[in-house]
Order: C-alpha cells, then structure tokens, then sequence
C-alpha cells in the first residue's frame, strides 16, 4: 500500500494536524521521522495516498501545510515536490 509521510516543523504542529485530520474522519499515524529522512521535529504522520487531496486541502486551509512530503512505495522515501 502507498502511503505519504508528513513532516512539519514541530511537534506542535503535528499535533494539530493530527487531530484536524482525524475531526475530518482521515486515518493518519503518528510515527517518529525515520532515520533515512532529516526532520527538526522527530515526528511525522502516515496517511494513505487515497487520502492526499483531501489531506492537502484540510491542512492547507487550516494553515497546517507540511514542510515536507514523501511517498513511500515499497519501503522506500521519495521526496513529493508540491504538496
């Protein structure tokens, strides 16, 4: 399964986001940022690629938008270039 891994620049802003996404009914887990990718804040959310648009649009409109945004398809990080 493809899924997305978001990265923000605290743990703050996880937080929110976390919870912004599951108010809206979007699975999401809180992992720590993996060793393989450089992240400030050391953690992250998964969410499921079927989920990206609305994710996209929930956190852009609740000013949450991620640093940074990798797709992770068969164990391995790419860096999305827009999110």
């Amino acid at each position: 399964m493809k899924t997305y891994l978001l990265l923000f620049p605290s743990v703050h802003y996880v937080l929110k986001a976390e919870l912004l996404l599951k108010r809206a009914g979007v699975l999401t887990e809180m992992i720590p940022v993996p060793k393989e990718i450089k992240g400030d804040c050391g953690m992250a959310l998964v969410i499921r690629a079927e989920d990206l648009d609305l994710v996209a649009r929930l956190l852009i409109d609740g000013n949450l938008k991620p640093e940074a945004c990798y797709e992770k398809e068969n164990g391995n990080y790419h860096l999305v270039t827009e999110f």
